[in-house]
């Protein structure tokens, strides 16, 4: 076979994409492909995993607490960044931009701690500080389950994320006290609205039309989502349920699927215990729920 008939290979092609909500929060379309190719490596990275432990780590601390960021860092140069996202913009403009993320606190930059000669800087995205601000806004964060439902009813650009959550405990705080007086028939914690069902005869007397049938698990699921989706909003309920899925209902053990460990925990920690009521509500049975992971 002569040189001339022998295929090259093509190389891969490079994809770059326009988020809405991106270009919402950072004011032009620029520093959203900037900021989006940020998150696309920090996805990508080694220590992804450890830096997802990190922001849960965060969720825990107020937000006067120093915290050092070890996991997730991305090494990436002004012009590196203009050619993987094939605009014609100057260095000047690009670095302008990369300033702008950091300003804005969506990410932090430093040299390399390693090699003082390496000028390149570093970055680490605040997927916290990212999903906050996209929250002010009405949007959320594809892929990235953080802090939905701590930060979810900020309403202005002023709240702090240490206010929030000062709120929220109090509000926790109303709700076991009103649920001391229930505990015959048992009290739904806490999701995100102010009109949360409390009690097992609430769940009935507003979501169920009819008892169901547990044999019919994938429709019992339905409902059970049919209920979630009307007590949270958008933003936490297609976050942490989009993806679930039914496995099966047997022996009194509801096993369904999640995405990942992350959201398995979430859901485990916050929702578990109200959607449990809500089997209870709607077939009269005790049935427990058993998440399983598929990563």
């Amino acid at each position: 076979m002569s040189k001339r008939n022998v295929r090259k290979q093509p190389e891969k092609l490079k994809r770059v994409v326009i988020k809405e909500e991106l270009v919402e929060l950072t004011g032009d379309y620029i520093t959203a492909l900037v900021l989006n190719q940020f998150i696309y490596w920090s996805e990508r990275v080694k220590d992804y995993d450890k830096m997802l432990k990190e922001e849960k780590k965060r969720l825990d601390m107020t937000a006067d607490d120093a915290y050092e960021f070890k996991n997730g860092w991305i090494w990436k140069s002004a012009p590196e960044m203009i050619d993987e996202l094939m605009i014609g913009v100057s260095t000047t403009t690009m670095e302008r931009r990369l300033k702008k993320i950091v300003d804005n606190s969506w990410a932090q930059r430093r040299k390399n701690p390693n090699n003082p000669q390496d000028h390149t800087y570093q970055y680490r995205i605040d997927i916290i500080k990212i999903q906050i601000d996209l929250l002010k806004l009405g949007y959320s964060l594809d892929n990235y389950p953080v802090i939905v439902d701590r930060v979810s009813n900020l309403h202005s650009e002023g709240t702090k994320l240490h206010d929030e959550a000062s709120d929220l405990q109090n509000e926790a705080s109303d709700l076991h006290s009103e649920g001391s007086n229930l505990h015959d028939e048992g009290t739904v914690p806490e999701i995100t609205t102010e009109t949360t069902p409390k009690t097992i005869s609430e769940i009935k007397k507003k979501y169920i039309k009819k008892k169901i049938d547990k044999n019919n698990f994938k429709t019992l699921y339905q409902q059970m989502l049919n209920f979630l989706e009307s007590v949270l909003n958008n933003a936490s309920f297609n976050t942490w349920f989009h993806e679930t899925a039914p496995i099966d209902l047997k022996g009194g053990t509801f096993v369904i699927s999640a995405p990942n460990d992350f959201i398995k925990e979430w859901i485990e920690n916050q929702y578990i215990e109200s959607m449990e009521m809500f089997l209870k509500a709607a077939t009269d049975e005790d049935i427990k729920i058993k998440l399983l992971s598929q990563s």
